[in-house]
């Protein structure tokens, strides 16, 4: 009874070890989702506080933008007045330009040398066209004497084919004729051996030799012919090649009187161009110079605009003249008169050194833009 009251007593103490580290377990389980809703709550605290902060500063920006926006458009408007006023006065800078750019074109309309100087030109640019065409005509002309060259070198050598086949159809023919010489030899041979007829027996060796001799004049003939034809062939060759050289010669005589002539029109012309090209140089130089002027002197005009009404506007807008009067003090303008008076002094001489300077280099890169030009 013991034993079995000791194993249920043992029994009973790892059911309740068993059921304790189940609770345990659990209770971990429940510890740790438990930090994990609380670091989730801390997080969208966390976020509820970064929205409300960035609510607010939305809410800023958008002031702060609309402020922006308001003075902007009232930058815009002011800018646009200022442009278009400066526009404006540009327009009719630019329309008295123009009158005097039609009053140079004008003048030069007028001009009898630049109506000649026009019509030189004219002429000139007619004469190149037309020289060109002449090229182009003999150019063709010179294709066609080489496509001409060409068929006369096919047909001299279809010719010389031709020679060199009827030669070895001489030369064939006549060893034909040789041997039935040589037969006829050797058959006349045999019968002079045969006859015994002293008179047939010499008319037989007479008639063999003159059949020699007639062979040997008959080739010496068809040598000399050879020959001659031959040189017959060089002199038409020649004679032609000396007629081609005394045409060429008589053209390019020609040619190179009308060139001379025409070089020496073009000299005395490109001459007098290039004088009327420096004159219109100078004068754009010199315009161009005076335009830089006027403009500079523009410019200068609106600074000192500028200036003037930005003082305006700081003593307007720092000193009231209206209900403050007596407190204003008199002696405050006159040394602001006076500073100012001291400062335009001490500037003067550094002012007139930098138009100087100006002038140099408004005139240099005039220059050079005509020179670029």
């Amino acid at each position: 009874v013991n034993a079995r009251m000791e194993d249920i007593r043992d029994k009973d103490e790892k059911d309740r070890l068993a059921k304790i580290s189940d609770l345990e377990k659990q209770y971990r389980e429940l510890y740790k989702e438990r930090k994990e809703l609380e670091a989730q709550i801390a997080k969208l605290k966390i976020d509820l506080d970064k929205l409300k902060k960035d609510n607010y500063e939305y809410i800023l920006q958008l002031k702060k933008e609309e402020e922006a926006d308001k003075h902007s458009a009232y930058r815009y408007d002011r800018d646009s007045e200022a442009a278009d006023a400066r526009y404006a006065k540009k327009l009719e800078e630019l329309a008295v330009v123009n009158g005097e750019l039609m009053k140079i074109a004008e003048q030069f309309a007028a001009n009898p040398e630049y109506q000649t100087t026009v019509d030189t030109i004219t002429k000139n640019t007619e004469d190149s066209k037309n020289m060109y065409v002449e090229l182009q005509l003999l150019k063709c002309q010179v294709q066609e004497m080489e496509q001409a060259k060409e068929l006369y070198e096919k047909i001299k050598d279809q010719e010389t084919k031709n020679k060199k086949d009827l030669i070895d159809r001489n030369s064939e023919l006549k060893k034909e004729v040789d041997a039935k010489e040589q037969m006829e030899r050797m058959r006349m041979q045999k019968r002079l051996n045969e006859t015994k007829n002293p008179e047939l027996r010499e008319t037989m060796i007479n008639s063999q030799m003159v059949s020699e001799n007639i062979t040997q004049f008959e080739d010496k003939l068809d040598e000399e012919k050879e020959k001659y034809d031959k040189l017959l062939n060089e002199k038409l060759v020649l004679d032609r090649l000396l007629e081609l050289m005394n045409e060429d010669m008589e053209k390019n005589k020609t040619t190179i009187t009308d060139q001379d002539a025409e070089i020496d029109r073009l000299k005395g012309t490109t001459s007098e161009l290039d004088k009327e090209v420096k004159d219109l140089e100078n004068q754009q130089v010199n315009a161009m110079v005076v335009n830089k002027e006027v403009e500079n002197k523009y410019r200068r005009l609106a600074q000192t605009n500028v200036s003037l009404k930005a003082k305006l506007e700081f003593l307007l807008t720092n000193f009231d003249f209206s209900s403050n009067v007596k407190s204003l003090n008199v002696e405050d303008f006159r040394s602001l008169i006076s500073s100012n008076d001291l400062v335009n002094n001490s500037i003067g001489s550094f002012i007139e050194k930098l138009a100087q300077r100006k002038d140099e280099v408004m005139k240099f890169e005039v220059e050079l833009e005509v020179k670029e030009g």
